[in-house]
């Protein structure tokens, strides 16, 4: 499994930690500052509360969101090459093809002797095609960048929504929070199940790559 940075590891925290930051500052003003009284631990967990079950109310919409942006915005391919499908000898092929049949469910649906043998893998409502393609000139792997900038760009809009909350006019402040939190929140959910699916789809092509690489050698 792929070793997660720093930055992504605080691209997914920081958010979800922020909105409750910014429901505790936004429930501090109204009721500390427009009406007597100060804010006290049962407060502060009633807030935690309210803002962990928006995060699950909205995984629904949110995960809805992500299946659309992978239908329509981000058809998403991922090819890997091999010299020639003869490197890899009969019994390697059947450990590729278990390896597809016992952790994602797949046919097996190629003999290892077509030019382009394709498999595919379930995304929710998009079925992404896995090819597997033979050149005789290279091997390399390849994959889309998309889920890795798509991540870091809402991690960024997450932090500008923060910063438009925080030094926007305290004229209307509960109408900014509102608004804020709500996109925050989505964000951050829908952040996180891309990140899950790129390291799910990482993982199974570096252990394509490996039988690939031990095929080679073996001949």
């Amino acid at each position: 499994m792929k070793q997660l940075t720093l930055f992504e590891i605080l691209a997914a925290i920081i958010p979800g930690a922020l909105v409750i930051v910014g429901m505790v500052y936004q429930y501090d003003y109204l009721v500390v500052i427009e009406k007597p009284g100060s804010m006290t631990i049962g407060d502060l967990t009633v807030l935690t509360m309210a803002a962990l079950t928006l995060g699950m109310v909205l995984q629904g919409p949110a995960r809805f969101l992500k299946d659309w942006l992978a239908d329509k915005i981000l058809p998403v391919r991922f090819t890997l090459y091999t010299p020639s499908p003869e490197l890899l000898s009969s019994a390697q092929q059947e450990r590729v093809k278990k390896i597809l049949e016992s952790r994602y469910g797949i046919p097996r649906n190629a003999d290892g002797r077509d030019r382009e043998q394709q498999v595919v893998i379930k995304m929710g409502y998009k079925e992404a095609v896995v090819a597997l393609r033979t050149d005789g000139h290279s091997e390399r792997f390849e994959r889309l960048t998309v889920y890795q900038s798509m991540y870091r760009g809402l991690s960024c809009a997450c932090s500008v929504l923060i910063l438009l909350g925080i030094f926007a006019p305290m004229a209307q402040p509960s109408k900014i929070w509102m608004l804020a939190g709500l996109l925050v929140a989505i964000l951050s959910i829908l952040m996180r199940m891309l990140q899950s699916e790129r390291t799910r789809m990482t993982e199974l092509f570096l252990q394509l790559l490996v039988l690939e690489s031990a095929g080679k050698k073996s001949t």
